[in-house]
């Protein structure tokens, strides 16, 4: 199980056009031929501003704004330089533009051209041309998620001045490929970039060691999902202005962190479902400007460093689906920024620390682990909590009641643990939806409160020591409430008026398996949409009645 923080969906966009920034001088005029290049550009038979692109919600055709007669630099996405009205920016970013950018396209006429915008639009798997390489002048290139295809040119190698590139393909076709002589060509030549993209850009032929020659100015690298696979060479975690360094979703990529004397500028770092392994080293805590560590489904091993505790800016801590050992350092109680913590999957022991520090905590799963012991009280007084899960351990004692009143909780899972003591009465939440404590030792009455959460969907009490009699027509009042399990209950029992109709819930499956139910509880009759029923191993005689 991965869970994708917004983190691991942020795409590259650094690739900033300040339009906003630039006040077009009313006394210069546009360049007339570069003017002319942008409406044939605009007229030509090649693009169908009818067609929209991905996605299409935010598709606005901006060229629509191009009239002859008017002056360029007051156009829609395009920027002029102030003294010479020449065209140095165009921003053609989701403007519903399709077709075929050739050789000849007169776009690749703008010669002056510094920033250069096209992604989001379809140009119907267009090989990118070798004549973007004629634009010295970039500075900015972003043709992410809009179409290009093939392999991408040498030629890009001679935009020297670039700072920022972005291939980027977000719809995960792999469109666009490079080849182990093309990318060496990049990075030798291209030493003052900055911003570098390929997101999605099939590079299976490419060697992780030629990221060894990428420029010291790398301070974005974001190669997700790009099928390279190899060693990945240590001394790319040194680069010494890398902010944001993405390798994610590249299953055979693999290396190991540098042991010793490892510091950075880091602020993000994604290596999830890479084969990365061995321990994490104590350094770790030297990037003291970490704000989101994603190391989900590798192949790390050890202890979790206590010198995590010293990454103060820290908001989301992912390593799940590793081998990690051993206890949570009790450090990470002081990481007070922190709003995720994912480290289900592992073999990790001991005690779960006391989080009540961590008030800005939304998300805990810490499920499929080997921790014991009581779960924490403080873990009921995170206002903030949205997922608990905690799943798959040892934890034993009492559920707090306190947990079923937090305010923004919507999901609470604490199956398949060793919990015994009855549930006590609660303040209902009003936020939460999914409730599973099921295969525990849970004993006494199901808290009448349980059935008063009033966004509930889902419950599921199975496999406990629950006793008692539940009145079935509070169960099926009219909720939310799709999914009810209290199956395995052995001395549960029902009681129901069977002149109460129930045709407004909306309630499809009910387990409520061995409960030692001696009478088919006739309500059940009229729920509509129930489509799963399963009352076996019950003490149920006698005729069921035909439905009214």
């Amino acid at each position: 199980m991965g869970f994708k923080f917004h983190y691991n969906q942020v795409l590259c966009l650094l690739f900033l056009f300040l339009y906003a920034d630039f006040e077009v001088n009313p006394t210069v005029i546009c360049n007339p031929k570069e003017s002319l290049a942008l409406l044939q550009f605009n007229n030509t038979n090649a693009f169908n501003l009818t067609v929209s692109t991905y996605p299409k919600e935010v598709c606005t055709p901006q060229t629509l704004s191009w009239v002859e007669g008017t002056d360029c630099c007051f156009w829609k996405g395009v920027t002029c330089d102030n003294v010479t009205g020449n065209v140095i920016g165009l921003d053609l970013s989701s403007s519903c533009l399709s077709g075929t950018i050739l050789d000849n396209n007169t776009l690749f006429q703008l010669s002056h051209l510094q920033w250069h915008n096209l992604d989001y639009n379809f140009f119907e798997v267009s090989p990118m041309s070798s004549v973007f390489g004629l634009l010295r002048d970039l500075t900015h290139l972003n043709l992410s998620t809009s179409g290009f295809s093939g392999l991408v040119p040498s030629e890009i190698s001679h935009l020297s001045k670039l700072v920022s590139l972005d291939l980027s393909d977000n719809l995960q076709s792999r469109s666009l490929r490079f080849e182990p002589q093309n990318f060496a060509l990049l990075v030798q030549n291209l030493t003052k970039l900055s911003v570098f993209c390929l997101t999605g850009v099939d590079m299976s032929l490419v060697s992780p060691v030629l990221l060894s020659n990428l420029s010291s100015s790398i301070s974005t690298l974001s190669l997700d999902d790009t099928t390279m696979h190899g060693k990945t060479p240590a001394n790319v975690f040194r680069l010494p202005n890398l902010h944001i360094l993405r390798l994610s979703y590249n299953s055979d990529l693999t290396g190991f962190f540098p042991q010793s004397n490892w510091s950075s500028p880091l602020r993000l770092l994604d290596l999830s479902y890479t084969s990365f392994k061995g321990q994490i080293p104590h350094s770790i805590g030297n990037l003291k400007f970490l704000e989101g560590i994603f190391l989900s489904n590798c192949s790390f091993t050890g202890p979790i460093p206590a010198s995590f505790g010293n990454l103060t800016q820290l908001t989301a801590l992912c390593l799940d689906e590793n081998a990690l050992t051993g206890q949570v350092p009790s450090s990470i109680s002081k990481l007070e920024q922190l709003t995720h913590i994912q480290l289900s999957w592992n073999s990790l022991a001991g005690q779960i620390p006391n989080f009540g520090n961590l008030s800005k905590l939304t998300f805990l799963s810490l499920s499929r682990n080997n921790f014991s012991g009581p779960l924490p009280y403080h873990v009921s007084r995170l206002p903030y909590l949205t997922d608990i899960d905690l799943s798959h351990n040892f934890l034993s004692g009492k559920v707090p009641p306190e947990l079923f009143s937090l305010p923004s909780l919507e999901s609470l899972v604490l199956s398949d643990n060793t919990f015994s003591a009855p549930i006590d009465q609660f303040e209902p939440s009003n936020s939460l939806s999914d409730v599973d404590l099921s295969n525990n030792k849970i004993s006494g009455l199901i808290p009448s409160s349980m059935f008063k959460l009033e966004k509930l969907t889902s419950l599921d009490l199975s496999s406990n020591n629950f006793s008692g009699t539940l009145q079935l027509d509070i169960l099926l009042q009219p909720t939310y409430l799709q999914q009810i399990s209290l199956s395995y209950n052995s001395l549960l029992s029902l009681s129901s008026n069977n002149r109460v109709k129930n045709t407004s819930s909306i309630l499809k499956s009910f387990e409520m398996s061995s409960c030692n139910i001696s009478e088919f509880p006739s309500n059940l009759r009229t729920l509509e949409n129930l489509l799963y029923l399963d009352l076996s191993n019950n003490n149920i005689c006698g005729r069921i009645l035909k439905s009214e």
